[in-house]
C-alpha cells in the first residue's frame, strides 16, 4: 500500500481531472477515504481485530465490496459519506499502479536473514521513502488536504454500512462481530494517524513526544513506518531516470518512473470517480461499480488480477537507510529525555 501521501495526491489529482472538487464537501472525509482498507492494517491493539479486512480487501473483489458499500450507504444525503466513498474508491488505482514498483523495489524473494529488521517491513519504510520524495516533486494543491485524520462522527456513520458490506461480500469469512471489528479499525487508526503526522513525527527541533518514542523504542520495525527524517543517501528513489526495474511476478523489465506510474492512478481513479457519481444520480445501479473499479488485487496480480507470488526483485538496500534512521530517532529520543531531566 502507497503511503498515505501519495494516496492523498493522486486521489485528489483524481478529483481535480474528473472535474468533481464540488462534490468533496468535506475534504477531512475525503482523505480518510483515500486510506482505503488501510486503516484496518492499523487496527493492531484494540481487540477483535479487523486485520484480516485489509488482507481480503486487497487481494480480491475490491469492486464488488464498493459496489454492496454503496448500497449500504444508501442515498448518501451525508456530504462527509460521500466525500469519505469518493476516495476510498480512487484507493484500488493507486495501489494497482504503485504496488508493482514497491515490491520490486524493496521485497526479498529469498528471504532476509537479519534478526533485527522484518523483511516486510522493508515494503514501509520504502512507501514512507516515496511518499517525501513525491511531496518534494508534486506539493499538495492549495485545495487538497495535507493529512489523516479519523473524525468520530463520521467512524460511526461508517460502522454499520462497512459491517454490512464486508458481510455481503466476504460472507463468513468477515467473522463475528463484524461492526465491532470496523470500530476498534478506526480507533486505533485515529491513534496511528496521529502519532504518524508530519508535523508531530518530523521535528527534531521540538522534544521527541511519549507516544513517539514508544514507536521509535520498539526498534527499526517499527520506526519504518515513520516518514524519513534528517539527510538520506542520493539516490533515485523515485526512478526519474527511468532505469529498469524488474516485474516481481514475470522478471520482465519495466521502466515507468513513479510519477508515470501516478499519472496512470490518477486517470484509472478518476474514472472510477465518476462512475460513483453516476451511482449518486442514480443513472445506474451500484452493481455497476463492480466493473468500474475492477476486483483484480491491489497489490501484485496477473493479466487477470489473481495475486502472484514475488518471484523477481532488484531491492534498494534499504536495510542500513533504516538503521540510521532508527538510530538518528533513538538519539532524538534520548536528548528529549536528558532535556526534561535537567
Amino acid at each position: 500500500m502507497p503511503a498515505e501521501m501519495i494516496h492523498l495526491a493522486c486521489g485528489w489529482d483524481a478529483v481535480l481531472k474528473a472535474g468533481l472538487s464540488g462534490s468533496v464537501g468535506d475534504r477531512e472525509a475525503f482523505a480518510l477515504g483515500c486510506q482505503g482498507p488501510d486503516v484496518f492494517s492499523h487496527n493492531r491493539r484494540t481487540r477483535p481485530l479487523a486485520l484480516a479486512y485489509a488482507r481480503l480487501l486487497h487481494r480480491r473483489l475490491y469492486g464488488v465490496f464498493c459496489a454492496n458499500l454503496a448500497s449500504s450507504l444508501g442515498s448518501f444525503e451525508d456530504d462527509s459519506v460521500l466525500s469519505w466513498f469518493l476516495g476510498f474508491v480512487t484507493h484500488a488505482a493507486v495501489d494497482r499502479a504503485l504496488h508493482p514498483y514497491i515490491i520490486s523495489r524493496s521485497a526479498f524473494p529469498g528471504g532476509l536473514n537479519r534478526r533485527d529488521v522484518d523483511a516486510s517491513r522493508l515494503h514501509a519504510f520504502l512507501e514512507r521513502i516515496l511518499d517525501d520524495r513525491f511531496v518534494s516533486i508534486h506539493p499538495p494543491h492549495d485545495s487538497s488536504p495535507r493529512w489523516v485524520a479519523v473524525p468520530p462522527r463520521l467512524s460511526e456513520l461508517l460502522e454499520a454500512p462497512l459491517a454490512e458490506a464486508l458481510a455481503a461480500t466476504y460472507g463468513d469469512r468477515a467473522g463475528d462481530r463484524v461492526a465491532l471489528r470496523v470500530r476498534n479499525a478506526f480507533h486505533d487508526s485515529s491513534r496511528l494517524y496521529e502519532v504518524l503526522s508530519p508535523e508531530r513525527s518530523n521535528q527534531e527541533r521540538m522534544p521527541c513526544p511519549d507516544d513517539l518514542a514508544q514507536i521509535i523504542e520498539a526498534g527499526p520495525n517499527a520506526v519504518a513506518l515513520l516518514p524519513p527524517t534528517g539527510t538520506m543517501p542520493d539516490v533515485d528513489f523515485l526512478n526519474l531516470e527511468r532505469g529498469a526495474w524488474p516485474d516481481s511476478g514475470s522478471g520482465k523489465p519495466r521502466f515507468e518512473s513513479v510519477p508515470q506510474l501516478a499519472s496512470r492512478a490518477v486517470e484509472e481513479a478518476a474514472a472510477a470517480l465518476e462512475a460513483v457519481l453516476a451511482v449518486v444520480s442514480g443513472k445506474v445501479p451500484p452493481a455497476s461499480l463492480e466493473e468500474a473499479i475492477g476486483n483484480g488485487c491491489l497489490s501484485l496480480g496477473d493479466e487477470t488480477g489473481l495475486p502472484l507470488q514475488v518471484r523477481y526483485s532488484s531491492p534498494f538496500d534499504l536495510v542500513p537507510m533504516l538503521l540510521e534512521q532508527t538510530n538518528r530517532r533513538a538519539q532524538w529520543c534520548r536528548s528529549s529525555r536528558s532535556a526534561r531531566v535537567f
